[in-house]
């Protein structure tokens, strides 16, 4: 089993009305990273295919107000979408989100997990943590709810 360090928030607020998101970036170490983000309706948000030969891996989870809730979209570091992910979430049943990290070609990872405003400004930090000593074919899961709040 691999080794956990670092802390996290179970839960993360992230407002549409102010097109806040949360910034991901996950540094493998050791070789290639083998991993894949999902929502609690089994969609993939991002998976390691859409960034090939990258070193640090970011992308956004963004937010935007909609009539009916809070539209949840992929998109790069630049906030450039990462088709085909779109999703409208309310505030219940509280939306999931979980990223899956498998080992093998990597043997370590680090993961920040950032509320930023529209400006790029970092609201909080909603987790800094890192993973080590994984046997191959291991796999560990790291698990954020979202708190919409106003949409």
């Amino acid at each position: 089993m691999a080794k956990r360090t670092g802390t996290s928030k179970p839960v993360a607020k992230l407002r549409g009305s102010r097109q806040e998101y949360l910034r991901y970036e996950l540094s493998p170490h050791g070789s290639k990273a083998n991993f894949s983000q999902e929502d609690d309706q089994s969609n993939t948000v991002v998976s390691d295919q859409q960034f090939p030969g990258t070193d640090q891996i970011v992308w956004r989870l963004q937010s935007a107000a909609v009539p009916g809730g809070t539209r949840l979209t992929a998109a790069d570091a630049q906030g450039n979408p990462l088709p085909p992910y779109s999703r409208v979430a309310s505030q219940l049943p509280i939306p999931v989100y979980s990223i899956g990290l498998v080992f093998g070609t990597a043997n370590q990872y680090t993961l920040k997990v950032d509320r930023c405003s529209p400006a790029d400004g970092v609201i909080e930090n909603i987790a800094n943590v890192k993973y080590t000593d994984g046997a191959a074919g291991e796999s560990e899961t790291e698990t954020i709810s979202l708190d919409l709040g106003e949409a």
